[in-house]
């Protein structure tokens, strides 16, 4: 509703094998597409941040999807792209890699699907695809945190919130 009233625009990222839940694609039918972009957050999201700190004292990164070798990454980008020709009727020109994580074979296989953006807290070697840059800050705020930086910044010409809906109670985010 933010993004809306203030005529500002924003993007969802998408995991591919969630576009199978019926739920979801009505509520993806009802976004307003000239205002809010879906991009490609990777088939899977086969990516553990965070969620393991309590278990081995730190937080440990499973990195799966997009730190392989180009033919895997490659089957994850086209399962990606499949369903969301079977099931959209738009197709993302933007890529979040899960958890940031990324190497060169993601770069290869996003140009040879015809992506044009990609999320990054470096700059992309491509002449294909384009940087949006990020931080490379993996701190996690709270939803107070977030709410005093946006206030900090909500004049600059970007401004870029990354999230997980599980990250956030029902009062902060509703759907």
């Amino acid at each position: 509703d933010i993004i809306l009233k203030n005529d500002a625009k924003g993007s969802i990222g998408l995991i591919g094998k969630f576009l199978k839940n019926k739920e979801l694609r009505k509520y993806l039918e009802k976004i307003d597409k000239e205002k809010i972009e879906i991009f490609c957050h990777g088939y899977n999201h086969s990516y553990l941040p965070f969620f393991e700190k309590k278990k081995f004292g730190k937080n440990i990164f499973f990195h799966i999807e997009f730190d392989k070798d180009f033919e895997s990454q490659n089957d994850s980008i086209c399962k990606y792209r499949n369903l969301e020709s079977k099931y959209l009727k738009i197709k993302a020109l933007t890529f979040g890699p899960p958890g940031n994580v990324w190497n060169e074979s993601t770069i290869n296989s996003l140009e040879k699907n015809d992506f044009k953006l990609m999320f990054s807290w470096e700059k992309i070697k491509s002449k294909k695809i384009s940087t949006i840059p990020l931080s490379d800050n993996f701190k996690q705020s709270s939803f107070v945190e977030f709410k005093e930086s946006y206030e900090k910044f909500k004049n600059d010409a970007i401004y870029t919130l990354q999230f997980h809906h599980a990250n956030l109670t029902d009062d902060q985010f509703n759907l």
